[in-house]
C-alpha cells in the first residue's frame, strides 16, 4: 500500500477551507506528509478582449493571488502555534481554468496521494445547492483518494471509522488499505451495510460477516458489522452516523467515463455534499 507523502488542499480562502487547511496540517503531522496549497482562478477577461489584455488582467490577478496565499498560509501556521510535533513543508501555487479541471490536472500532473476539501455541508443557499458542489464534481472526477472536511469539524484523533459499503469482493482490501492510510491510528471499524431490500438480503449479511472473520486473527484490531434496512442509502447512513458517532465515514467511488458521469448518479458524491462528518472517499475500479 502507498504511503501518503503528499497532501493537496485546494482552497477558495473561505472559512471552510481555512478549516480544511488545519486540519491537513495537523493529519500531516501525523502521517508525516507535506501539503500542496492551491487556489484556482479564472482567466481575467471577455471572449471579445485583446489576447494582450487578458494576459495582463490574468497576471495582475495571479500577482494578488499570491499574496493572499501567503498570508493565509501564514495564518493557518499560527492558528496551530505549538500544536504541531512536526510542521509539515508547505508549497502553494496557483491554477489557471476551472476549479474542478485545475484541481484534478494538478492531481495527475504532480501524482497527489490524497486530496483534503472544506466542504459547507448543509449550510450552502439555494444558489449553491443548485449549480453543485467543488467538492462533489472532484469526487466524481479525481483519480485519488479525497478526503472531504464539513465545515466547522476540527480534527481529532481517529478513534473509530464507519466503512459504508454496497457489499464488493474487494471490502476487505479497501478497509486494509485505508488503515494503512492514516497509520499510525489503529480505530475501530464499523462497516455498515443499508438493505435496501424489503425481503432480506441474505447473501449480502453472509459477506459482512465474511468481513468479519477476515480480520478476526487482526492483532489490536476490532470489527463490528451492520446491517441497516432502509429505502434510501444516503439517509440511512448519515442516520447511522448520527447515532454511532465515529471520526471518520469512508465510502467508495467506482471510476466511471465521461459519459458514464453524465448519467450516474453516485450515493457517495451526494454525501460529500451534506456529510456532517470528515469523509474519506476510496476510488475503486
Amino acid at each position: 500500500m502507498k504511503k501518503i507523502k503528499n497532501i493537496l488542499i485546494p482552497i477558495d480562502f473561505s472559512a471552510h477551507s481555512a478549516n480544511a487547511f488545519r486540519y491537513g496540517l495537523k493529519l500531516a503531522d501525523k502521517i508525516g506528509a507535506t501539503i500542496d496549497i492551491i487556489n484556482v482562478i479564472f482567466p481575467e477577461g471577455e471572449s471579445m478582449d485583446y489576447p494582450v489584455m487578458v494576459a495582463q488582467a490574468t497576471q495582475t490577478k495571479v500577482e494578488t493571488t499570491r499574496k493572499r496565499l501567503k498570508l493565509f498560509v501564514e495564518n493557518g501556521l499560527t492558528a496551530l502555534s505549538g500544536q504541531l510535533q512536526n510542521a509539515p513543508m508547505v508549497e502553494a501555487d496557483i491554477e489557471i481554468g476551472t476549479p474542478i479541471n485545475g484541481i484534478c490536472n494538478f492531481v495527475d500532473r504532480e501524482n497527489v496521494d490524497l486530496v483534503i476539501m472544506g466542504s459547507k455541508g448543509t449550510n450552502r443557499s439555494r444558489l449553491e445547492r443548485w449549480m453543485g458542489s467543488v467538492a462533489k464534481g472532484v469526487v466524481g472526477q479525481c483519480n485519488c483518494p479525497i478526503l472531504v472536511i464539513p465545515e466547522g469539524n476540527a480534527f481529532k484523533d481517529i478513534e473509530k471509522m464507519t466503512y459504508a459499503t454496497d457489499i464488493k469482493d474487494a471490502d476487505p482490501f479497501e478497509i486494509w488499505k485505508t488503515l494503512q492510510m492514516i497509520l499510525p491510528y489503529q480505530p475501530v471499524v464499523d462497516v455498515v451495510h443499508v438493505n435496501l431490500k424489503k425481503e432480506g438480503n441474505l447473501k449480502a449479511w453472509e459477506k459482512l460477516e465474511a468481513i468479519k472473520e477476515f480480520f478476526s486473527g487482526q492483532k489490536d484490531m476490532k470489527v463490528n458489522i451492520f446491517h441497516v434496512p432502509g429505502k434510501d442509502t444516503k439517509t440511512e447512513i448519515k442516520e447511522f452516523v448520527n447515532l454511532n458517532p465515529t471520526d471518520l465515514l469512508v465510502m467508495y467511488q467506482t471510476k466511471h467515463g465521461f459519459w458514464d458521469r453524465l448519467f450516474f448518479k453516485s450515493n457517495t458524491q451526494e454525501m460529500a455534499n451534506y456529510t456532517k462528518v470528515p469523509l474519506l472517499v476510496q476510488k475503486t475500479n
